[in-house]
C-alpha cells in the first residue's frame, strides 16, 4: 500500500499493528500452578494489546494482562530514554511529527517528539518481552491486581523487565 498523507500512513500502521499483535496470541506463556496466587483464566494466553475489559479496549495503557503490563513497563523505560535523548540532543520532547494531534490522554503535555524517536525500537523491547516470556515461568504472585482489574508487576518482576529492556534499549541512545 502507498500512504499519501498521515492518516493512511497510520490506516497502514493500523492494520500492520493488528496482524502483529494477532500473531502474539500463539504465544505460550508458562504458569507456576498455585493455590494461594490462582492465575485468571484469561492469563493463560496472550489474546490482545487491548484490555480485556469491554470498556478499556483501546485504552492499552490500563494493562488487564501480565503480557500488557510487561510491555507496558518495558515501555515506559524505552520512552523515558527517547524523552532524555530528545532533550541531550536539543529537541522539545513534546514537539512530535507523527505523535503530535493530541495533549496527553491523563491531560497534561504529551511527549510526541519522544513517542516519534522511541517508535523504532519497540520491536527490540518487544523482544526482551518476549525473551522473558519464554524464559520464566511466572506466578500469580508476580503480579498485583488491582480493584479496577488493573495488572502491576510486583516489584522483583519490574527489576526483571526494567534490565531486560534497558539491556534493548541503547538503539535509543544511538538514533
Amino acid at each position: 500500500p502507498k500512504a499519501k498523507s498521515l492518516s493512511d500512513l497510520l490506516g497502514i500502521e493500523g492494520t500492520a499493528a493488528s496482524s502483529y499483535w494477532a500473531a502474539w496470541t500463539a504465544i505460550e506463556i508458562k504458569w507456576r500452578k498455585s493455590a494461594r496466587y490462582p492465575i485468571q483464566d484469561d492469563w493463560l494466553r496472550f489474546s490482545s494489546r487491548s484490555s480485556l475489559f469491554e470498556a478499556h479496549k483501546m485504552a492499552n495503557v490500563r494493562a488487564t494482562h501480565p503480557v500488557n503490563a510487561m510491555l507496558n513497563y518495558a515501555y515506559a523505560i524505552l520512552l523515558s530514554e527517547a524523552r532524555l535523548k530528545a532533550i541531550a540532543d536539543g529537541f522539545d520532547p513534546q514537539i512530535g511529527i507523527v505523535h503530535f494531534r493530541d495533549r496527553g490522554r491523563r491531560g497534561g503535555e504529551r511527549p510526541s517528539f519522544a513517542l516519534d524517536v522511541m517508535e523504532p525500537s519497540r520491536p527490540v523491547v518487544d523482544r526482551a518481552v518476549l525473551k522473558l516470556i519464554e524464559e520464566e515461568t511466572f506466578s500469580g504472585a508476580d503480579f498485583q491486581l488491582q480493584l479496577d482489574g488493573v495488572c502491576r508487576l510486583n516489584p522483583e518482576l519490574a527489576r526483571q523487565v526494567a534490565s531486560a529492556a534497558l539491556k534493548h534499549v541503547q538503539l535509543v541512545r544511538k538514533v
